[in-house]
């Protein structure tokens, strides 16, 4: 009898949320985020000799998922790739959406940046389906307003075959794969440098770690027509290119002398600490310097508490990605931001459009490119500042509820229009524009500080 090697509990959590509009959008029906949450378990009696470090996704890269109704049609998850991110140990994806009703899950395998598969679920029948405590397929139902939880496990590929699982092949391995030399070096004294690269499409993610050399070689699938290449560099600026399929083929068919060559210029951005420890980035936008994450602290600069109810509301997921969300009078008192840091004010913002060609272009400039956390069509969308403006949508009151998660951004000035009630600032996924604006200060929106 096979014995099962690494096998991980995945969980699953379906996210659900009032995401949209209370305006209903014609011909559109409405869709819920589904969240995959992955976390590592040795709770199997055969694998009690392993130590720890056995249980880790290691070179896992992105997930690949096919979702069928449960009357057997077809979704718009036909084997179709989704990122894995590990933050503080743990695991979660890319989050998807579907409207509310009844499903299976009959495909989940998890791929390294090669597009072979390292882990999958059986399938019933299959002889390792006695191996893990429920195979594929797995019946869910989305509901709104109801959080849905599938707990699923994988099991290593390693030592195994197709038919070991229930599968014909696996899927990715049959994908062509175009592999292009990549260096990254410094702009003015043209050394090489290490740093982190991503290729992303609204279709599929592949994330490297570029090493000091021009030997780096990074796979990406022959299937899309246009993708991003995002590097990112301590001490340097923010680079986000974008490039077609057609010219990557060109790149893949030089030698490694001639590899695709990108160059950072340095930047001394200093990394921000606030009273909790929360670490931010920083970014140089004409003559400002701002945040690149959203406050995330629960405490003013002089150590009292930030008495809103909202710091108590949201899960880690969501601060993690999108931060904390504040009360309208919690900007004003000037104590919110680290110390040498101030919120934004109305005129900082206003000089921050200017800078960037006024309202009806400046969101697209200063929003994440991409729909990882964006709804799609995530229009105009570059990030060619590195701001990264993410959609963590706001709190509203009475009702309390979390609202327009991926579909808007808003952002507390420190500015009053009248006592007590500060400006705004609106970006959203399906315009280019950021606009400052008025509302009443009972709402919980995000917070990005500039340097003083």
């Amino acid at each position: 009898m096979k014995t099962k090697t690494n096998i991980f509990t995945v969980c699953c959590f379906f996210l659900l949320g009032q995401l949209f509009y209370s305006c209903q959008k014609e011909e559109t029906e409405e869709e819920y985020e589904v969240g995959f949450g992955i976390g590592v378990s040795n709770s199997n009696e055969n694998l009690a000799l392993k130590s720890a470090s056995d249980f880790d996704l290691g070179q896992a890269n992105h997930i690949v998922i096919t979702i069928k109704k449960s009357d057997e049609s077809s979704t718009k998850y036909n084997s179709t790739e989704i990122s894995i991110y590990k933050l503080n140990g743990s695991y979660y994806s890319q989050k998807i959406l579907l409207p509310p009703g009844s499903y299976k899950l009959t495909e989940f395998l998890i791929a390294d940046s090669t597009g072979s598969i390292i882990f999958a679920v059986p399938l019933t029948g299959s002889a390792l389906a006695d191996a893990i405590t429920q195979p594929l397929p797995i019946l869910f139902s989305v509901l709104k307003n109801n959080p849905t939880i599938i707990q699923l496990e994988v099991t290593s590929t390693e030592g195994s075959s197709c038919s070991d699982f229930g599968l014909v092949w696996f899927p990715l391995k049959e994908i062509n794969i175009i592999k292009v030399h990549v260096a990254v070096v410094d702009k003015h004294s043209s050394q090489f440098l290490s740093a982190e690269l991503k290729v992303y499409n609204d279709s599929c993610t592949r994330t490297f770690t570029i090493q000091p050399n021009a030997d780096n070689l990074i796979s990406i699938p022959d299937k899309y027509s246009n993708y991003n290449i995002e590097i990112s560099k301590e001490g340097y600026g923010y680079f986000l290119g974008h490039v077609s399929l057609d010219s990557l083929k060109i790149l893949a068919a030089c030698s490694s002398g001639n590899p695709l060559l990108i160059e950072l210029e340095r930047y001394d951005g200093e990394l921000v600490t606030d009273i909790d420890g929360n670490i931010y980035h920083t970014v140089k936008i004409g003559n400002q310097i701002w945040m690149t994450e959203n406050l995330k602290t629960t405490h003013f600069n002089d150590g009292t508490y930030v008495n809103d109810e909202g710091l108590q509301y949201y899960d880690t997921m969501h601060t993690t990605v999108y931060g904390r969300l504040y009360l309208g009078y919690s900007v004003m008192n000037g104590k919110l931001a680290p110390k040498g840091w101030h919120v934004a004010t109305y005129d900082d913002w206003n000089t921050l459009i200017n800078y960037l060609g006024g309202t009806d272009v400046a969101g697209g400039k200063l929003k994440e490119a991409g729909t990882t956390h964006w709804k799609s069509p995530n229009l105009g969308a570059t990030n060619e500042t590195g701001f990264t403006g993410l959609p963590g949508g706001y709190r509203g009151y009475p009702d309390a509820i979390l609202k327009d998660v991926g579909e808007l951004s808003f952002w507390w000035t420190s500015t009053e229009y009248i006592e007590g009630t500060p400006y705004y600032v609106l970006m959203g996924h399906d315009f280019t524009s950021a606009w400052i604006k008025k509302t009443d200060g009972f709402t919980d929106f995000s917070v990005r500080c500039i340097k003083d």
